[in-house]
């Protein structure tokens, strides 16, 4: 696939993906609107959409009616949106912007950022059990996605690494205890993408595991390559400071590998990445993984 027609296509794919996850949302009502307002603000505030971008494409390697995995990758990203409500608050990571715009906790105030966060979590829930096609994706197989969505998001994977994330302030880490950090943190959401994506399709084993590699690969190289645009980015498209991990006395990918040797070592799991998604015949994924290496923001 050609620069340019990728580039197209990425377009169209994260303009569905877009579509899909604001058609969901909630309307304020009298007694929640600056609560719902909130939640908007995050959810609206921009996005690659990468991880219901990835659910919607790995759905389509078995089906055609991408439209019925809407509701679940609408759900990702809700808890995505969520997770960086929480990480930016001053009890985290005491970020006040977000995409180049205010941080929720800046724009609305600390206690309705934490709402809404809280908001998005079980409102992901909601949009699953509430607009599933079960007529056409069986009971069963929503149960198995939504428990996938859970564990991935919960506290032995998103809500884990942050923990981890949080403790390991002021510590060094080998990268042993950062790949599994990353792995919770960022990549178990991402891998949830991939799998829901496949479950929900009725793919198979081979396909599951493929997967599997080829979200497991991209997430790590996704982090490191945000530890490394952290380090020598552009402040201006990044949307925000960066040094930010030096400032909370973090250990990154960069500062335990240094600067090359992370940059070799995202290469390889992008090369891994592609790899995955030659076997599953998909050149998009693949042009995915080689636009993310190379990605400035």
């Amino acid at each position: 696939m050609t620069e340019d027609r990728f580039i197209r296509d990425l377009k169209i794919r994260t303009e569905k993906a877009d579509r899909a996850v604001l058609s969901y949302l909630p309307k304020p009502e009298r007694f929640n609107k600056t609560t719902v307002d909130a939640m908007l603000y995050s959810v609206g505030n921009g996005g690659k959409r990468l991880r219901p971008l990835l659910m919607i494409e790995f759905f389509k390697l078995n089906r055609n009616d991408e439209d019925l995995i809407y509701p679940f990758a609408a759900a990702l990203e809700y808890i995505h949106s969520y997770s960086l409500i929480h990480d930016d608050l001053p009890c985290m990571d005491n970020s006040d912007l977000r995409r180049g715009k205010p941080s929720t906790h800046k724009q609305f105030g600390e206690w309705q950022a934490l709402l809404a966060g809280d908001g998005l979590l079980n409102y992901a829930i909601e949009t699953i059990l509430n607009h599933t096609n079960y007529s056409k994706i069986p009971v069963e197989t929503a149960l198995i996605c939504l428990k996938e969505l859970l564990i991935a998001s919960g506290i032995n994977g998103m809500v884990g690494g942050q923990n981890l994330d949080l403790e390991s302030e002021g510590k060094s880490l080998n990268i042993d205890e950062l790949t599994l950090l990353q792995s919770k943190k960022t990549g178990a959401i991402i891998k949830a993408a991939g799998r829901i994506g496949v479950i929900a399709s009725g793919g198979g084993g081979k396909t599951l595991r493929l997967a599997d590699e080829y979200c497991e690969n991209l997430g790590r190289m996704f982090q490191m390559t945000d530890d490394i645009l952290d380090v020598c980015g552009n402040e201006r498209l990044l949307g925000k400071p960066t040094n930010g991990d030096c400032s909370h006395n973090k250990s990154t990918f960069v500062s335990e590998l240094g600067l090359e040797k992370a940059k070799k070592i995202t290469g390889e799991l992008a090369e891994k990445a592609i790899k995955a998604a030659k076997m599953l015949q998909n050149d998009f994924l693949g042009d995915l993984a080689n636009f993310l290496l190379t990605r400035n923001k």
